[in-house]
């Protein structure tokens, strides 16, 4: 299991295609809510991450 923070599509890249030599299943959950901060990161971080934010409803489907 790899659990990360990925805002971009293309950062998410290398594992998809790790996943696909591998045969493994994989799965990308998209967090859509609003949590609070509990890790401590700079307010300036969290803002600059979502305005980087891409989606990833068809990415499974561009890597396949």
């Amino acid at each position: 299991m790899v659990s990360n923070c990925f805002v971009r599509r293309d950062h998410m890249r290398q594992y998809i295609d790790l996943a696909n030599d591998c045969g493994a299943e994989l799965r990308i959950i998209e967090a859509q809510g609003c949590w609070p901060n509990i890790h401590n990161v700079p307010n300036e971080v969290i803002v600059r991450m979502r305005r980087n934010w891409e989606p990833v409803d068809d990415l499974l489907e561009l890597y396949a």
